[in-house]
C-alpha cells in the first residue's frame, strides 16, 4: 500500500474576518496497482496544467480534467480522505487546547 500526501492552504488566518480554509489529503494506492496506474497517469499528465517547475496543479484544472484523473484513480481502485479547517473560526488558544488533546491521546 502505498500513501500520499498534499495540503492546500496557508494554515494560518485564526480568528480572522474573512475564511481561512486549508486542507489535509491522502491518497491511498495498493503496490500491485501503481505501474498500470502511473503509465496511464503519464499519458493523461501532458494535457494536466503545470507551474513553471513542471509540478501539476489541481488548482487550474477544468472540469473535464477533474473528471478524468478522478476516474482514472476510481478505475485503479484508489481511495482519498481530506480532512479540512477554517482556521478563521478558531482562537490560538482552541487550536492550543485541539493539539495537546491530541498529544495525549497517542500516550
Amino acid at each position: 500500500m502505498h500513501i500520499f500526501i498534499d495540503e492546500s492552504g496557508t494554515f494560518t488566518g485564526t480568528g480572522g474576518d474573512a475564511p481561512a480554509v486549508s486542507i489535509l489529503g491522502a491518497l491511498i494506492l495498493v503496490s500491485h496497482s501503481l505501474p498500470k496506474l502511473f503509465k496511464r497517469y503519464d499519458r493523461l499528465r501532458t494535457n494536466l496544467p503545470k507551474n513553471s517547475k513542471g509540478e501539476v496543479k489541481g488548482s487550474k484544472f477544468d472540469e473535464a480534467q477533474v473528471a478524468a484523473v478522478v476516474e482514472l484513480l476510481r478505475i485503479n481502485g484508489a481511495i482519498f480522505c481530506a480532512s479540512m479547517i477554517d482556521l478563521a473560526g478558531q482562537s490560538v488558544e482552541q487550536i492550543a487546547g485541539h493539539r495537546e488533546r491530541r498529544i495525549a491521546s497517542l500516550g
